[in-house]
């Protein structure tokens, strides 16, 4: 039993005492990944965002309509007073602008183009005519935009919105 004793105690104190090591070996492959964890807890709201102006509206607008070449997209005849009477022809782009052809008199056609106004610079516009009433003395011009918005003029100069068409985009 001493025998035992002696050889457990040899071998408690050289495994205390510690022997020598050799030299690290090389790192092993990485093992499978675990399972995931639980979600952590929702963050705190942020503070919110700010406003669009209308100017940044209206600049986002062009940049992508500007992707578009512009072209005629309409023109009618125009008739103004009675004596002396007013007569050509207006010509809308496709950004809203319109330029018109005055004849020199009613029986002689006009020779220029002249820019008269932009109706809106952050619309499409796809349409444009002219009704009359009462031998040409009132009239109204129409000019309709991709979107569906209706503006009107009775002097080619001011344009105002009137009503919107709802087409689905």
């Amino acid at each position: 039993m001493i025998k035992r004793v002696s050889v457990l105690t040899i071998l408690i104190l050289f495994g205390c005492t510690g022997l020598p090591t050799g030299s690290v070996g090389p790192q092993g492959e990485p093992g499978p990944a675990g399972p995931k964890g639980p979600a952590g807890p929702r963050g705190a709201k942020g503070n919110d965002g700010k406003s669009v102006s209308q100017e940044l509206i209206e600049k986002i607008e062009k940049s992508l309509n500007s992707n578009d070449s512009e072209s005629i997209i309409g023109s009618t005849a125009y008739s103004f007073g009675i004596a002396p009477r007013i007569t050509g022809f207006v010509y809308l782009t496709s950004s809203g602008k319109l330029y018109k052809l005055e004849n020199k008199n009613p029986q002689q056609l006009g020779k220029s183009i002249e820019f008269v106004t932009q109706i809106s610079k952050s619309q499409k516009f796809i349409s444009l005519s002219r009704t009359t009433y009462g031998d040409d003395i009132k009239q109204f011009f129409t000019a309709v935009t991709q979107s569906g918005k209706i503006i009107t003029s009775e002097d080619l100069k001011s344009w105002n919105e009137n009503a919107t068409i709802p087409i689905s985009n």
